[in-house]
């Protein structure tokens, strides 16, 4: 790393936390009880719900990775051809899908790790793995919020077709020799992998916290404008999903696809939890502009479903 590009970093992190002194002491100085109330409500979320359903799936993340597959038999040359990525992206792809963030993230990271992917592929698969688990959807957003499974199907639906449709758009070319590899399987460790669950399940609680509290604030300072909305619908997935539910600043008619942008974009908090358990070598730049371009989709797709079903 050259002379400059060290003083560019030190500016970086300067700036990096000052802002995050704006962002916490201040608040904290002058706003507590809100901050310590969106501290509490983030704990809450993280130990009641988020822990108990990404911790397991950590775990099981390793087992299957270190089961052997033949992934280049039809679904996986269909996955090669469709997205451009090799066989072995299509399990991450699958289970970070069914489980949920950053379920994915982890096993497209861990295939780069081991050589299974290249780099620039590994970035594209993160970007259609990261999306919210079914039951979150479905039972959560579809029961929860909307009363109905048919809402919640129709909405997981939606968040998992517009990923494939965003990565048929950034479909590289791939080497044709990968459509049929045989995956060996990585060494299993279950005392690693357990120790290794733990840690990603209390660092992605922790940016649920942050975001949670950050939420909070913002929500005490800007009062329940436009502003507010589109701010902390950009944070934090859950608490975004119900403030556009609640919101009376939305058309009905824009309720669901709003749900679905929110859904597909999964947050600014999903966005440092997919960081936090990736190689460090890997970039996130397309990553960003592959989630905008899911969520824009996702919010058209579900917009003229409505009209159709109208």
């Amino acid at each position: 790393m050259t002379k400059r590009a060290i003083q560019t970093k030190k500016r970086r992190d300067f700036h990096g936390a000052a802002l995050l002194a704006m962002l916490f002491l201040i608040p904290a100085l002058i706003f507590p009880k809100v901050l310590s109330d969106g501290v509490r409500d983030g704990i809450k979320l993280s130990v009641l719900g988020v822990i108990p359903s990404v911790f397991p799936f950590f775990v099981v993340s390793d087992a299957l990775l270190s089961l052997p597959s033949r992934e280049g038999g039809f679904c996986g040359r269909v996955f090669s051809r469709l997205l451009g990525i090799p066989a072995p992206g299509l399990r991450a792809f699958l289970i970070g899908t069914v489980c949920g963030f950053p379920i994915g993230v982890k096993i497209a990271s861990e295939l780069y790790v081991d050589g299974s992917l290249k780099k620039e592929e590994a970035e594209r698969l993160i970007g259609i793995s990261t999306n919210p688990s079914a039951a979150f959807v479905i039972s959560v957003v579809g029961v929860g919020f909307f009363g109905s499974v048919k809402t919640g199907l129709l909405l997981y639906s939606l968040t998992i077709l517009s990923a494939l449709i965003t990565g048929i758009i950034f479909k590289e070319k791939i080497i044709k020799s990968n459509f049929s590899t045989d995956i060996s399987g990585q060494k299993f460790d279950f005392v690693s992998s357990v120790k290794n669950a733990g840690l990603s399940s209390i660092t992605v609680s922790s940016y649920i916290i942050f975001f949670s509290a950050l939420s909070g604030v913002l929500n005490n300072v800007l009062g329940n404008g436009i502003f507010t909305l589109v701010t902390i619908s950009l944070l934090e997935v859950s608490g975004a999903v119900k403030a556009v539910f609640e919101s009376t600043l939305i058309p009905p008619v824009l309720i669901l696809p709003t749900v679905c942008f929110v859904l597909a974009f999964s947050g600014i908090c999903v966005h440092f939890q997919a960081r936090s358990v990736a190689s460090s070598e890997l970039s996130f730049k397309k990553f960003t502009v592959m989630k905008i371009t899911q969520a824009i989709l996702c919010f058209v797709l579900c917009y003229t479903v409505n009209l159709l079903l109208k």
